[in-house]
């Protein structure tokens, strides 16, 4: 029998083949490279050096506009920081003028079923988003959920030391009352999101709920400074914190930590839609569908506090392999909302 032989060379160039096999395999789990490649061609022929985002918090996405640029040499992001009623107000206006100016809208899912309704968007299916859960896909195909933000207790580390694993019932501790904050479980904030994506996900009800607003958290007028004096140990606990604000607090030092929760954490679902009236669709377009690449989903886990829907992406630091996330988008949200601010949200003095 001949034997083969093997030698560094060979054995090189086999394990490169196999590198080679498995990142293929891998980036077919998110969107097509080829794909993208293609998108990208049709932006640079039809003369789109810029995509035109509309989104909050343009500060916070800047790692995606610098890893998009470097990817696709020729196009740069120009974001616009705007959200809520300034941007419907924008948009409203660009219609009148007939100059509309946003490409795309990235922004949390509550926006998109409005945007949505008033003609706004375009259909379009970005690459990889046959891989999405169906919750993802809104509006009949005319925008995707493409980032999830865990909510969750943000702690003052040098007030409470509770060793894991966490419980929503460590909320009803007694010996937190008066020493958490939130935003207004009132109005239209993260804390209501919060709640009633785990009264849905089944980890709370309304025996639950009581028993919270009993704890009188006080209320602050922003996530910001909600997670501001957990950090400077006026509160010891914001029970329903984004984890992407309290990771960009910790890294400037403050002793605060994030619980994920054993039965599961609410999120903040964002969501991306093409508009119709796009001056570089097919730059927008790409980028959509960049969104759901393997490079988005890294820098969503590492540096934006966040996980991207496509399925097995990496969940950020300290949340636990196959952790069970509570999620409601689009009308199922609006829906939920409409019945707490009917029914369990009167149990707070807010």
């Amino acid at each position: 029998m001949r034997h083969a032989s093997f030698t560094r060379r060979t054995f090189l160039a086999v394990a490169g083949a196999c590198v080679t096999l498995l990142s293929a395999a891998a980036d077919r789990a998110y969107a097509d490279s080829a794909d993208l490649k293609s998108l990208y061609e049709a932006a640079k022929a039809a003369g789109e050096t810029t995509v035109s985002i509309y989104l909050p918090a343009a500060a916070s996405n800047q790692p995606f506009f610098d890893a998009f640029e470097s990817e696709f040499p020729g196009i740069k992001v120009v974001p616009t920081d705007i959200s809520g009623a300034a941007l419907f107000a924008r948009l409203e206006a660009e219609a009148a003028s007939g100059k509309p100016q946003a490409d795309l809208v990235t922004s949390g899912d509550l926006d998109f079923p409005t945007l949505n309704s008033k003609g706004y968007l375009a259909p379009y299916q970005p690459v990889g988003a046959d891989k999405l859960a169906k919750e993802y896909h809104g509006g009949d195909g005319n925008w995707v959920v493409w980032e999830l933000v865990p909510i969750g207790p943000a702690v003052n580390t040098t007030q409470i030391t509770k060793e894991g694993p966490h419980s929503w019932a460590d909320l009803l501790d007694p010996s937190l009352k008066g020493k958490m904050a939130m935003t207004s479980a009132t109005t239209l904030t993260t804390s209501p999101m919060g709640l009633v994506q785990a009264m849905h996900g089944g980890a709370i009800d309304d025996k639950w709920v009581a028993a919270f607003a009993a704890q009188e958290p006080a209320v602050t007028a922003s996530t910001s400074a909600t997670m501001l004096g957990v950090a400077q140990g006026q509160y010891s606990m914001a029970p329903l914190m984004a984890y992407s604000v309290l990771s960009n607090t910790k890294k400037k030092g403050a002793p605060v930590d994030f619980w994920f929760l054993k039965e599961g954490n609410a999120v903040v679902p964002l969501s991306a839609g093409l508009m119709k009236t796009a001056p570089q669709p097919n730059a927008a377009k790409l980028y959509i569908s960049w969104l759901l690449t393997s490079s988005a989903a890294k820098i969503a886990a590492e540096q934006t506090g966040a996980v991207s829907t496509m399925p097995g992406s990496p969940g950020p630091e300290g949340m636990p392999a196959d952790h069970k996330l509570f999620v409601l988008t689009g009308s199922d949200m609006q829906a939920a909302l409409k019945s707490w601010f009917d029914g369990p949200a009167k149990e707070f003095k807010q």
